[in-house]
């Protein structure tokens, strides 16, 4: 099936890439039918959205910081009102959890690599179905210059 969708981008995508007579080559055809896929390119951003979070983890190694606010109002007919405001700040900072939260960012930093080699190797598998394609078109286009050329025996012209 990648194969079929390689030969297909190729197939679409080759006359806008014409720089001379044949100007695609099995380098250009690998990279139109990567760009072309979007489900590689959508993985990518998944996996870079990932990357992401990964980073904005390293915030459970910092304090937590936390303000608080609060107001009591007291109206007495006896003797005076009260008017009591509080506000605080708190600070909560980790010392040590027995290394289970550096571990279990190792762990997520091997998965998203572990991704990443996934993702590069659907690309190359995408690079390997479109270079096969490209070549399986020139060997038919070569196949037709034969066929089409004059003086040709196996060309049957009037039955």
């Amino acid at each position: 099936m990648k194969r079929y969708l390689a030969f297909l981008s190729i197939l679409i995508l080759a006359p806008f890439c014409a720089q001379s007579e044949s100007g695609l080559n099995f380098s250009g055809a690998a990279k139109m039918a990567i760009d072309a896929s979007s489900e590689l390119r959508n993985e990518y951003m998944a996996r870079t959205l990932r990357e992401g979070a990964w980073v904005w983890g390293m915030r459970a190694f910092l304090p937590k910081l936390s303000i608080a606010a609060s107001e009591d109002d007291r109206v007495s007919e006896i003797g005076t009102d009260s008017f009591l405001k509080n506000y605080s700040i708190n600070m909560e900072q980790l010392l040590w959890d027995g290394g289970r939260l550096s571990l279990n960012r190792k762990l997520e930093k091997l998965e998203l690599d572990l991704v990443g080699n996934r993702l590069n190797q659907m690309a190359s598998d995408i690079a390997d179905g479109a270079v096969s394609a490209y070549r399986d078109l020139l060997l038919v286009r070569k196949i037709l210059d034969i066929r089409e050329k004059p003086g040709n025996p196996w060309t049957s012209k009037g039955g």
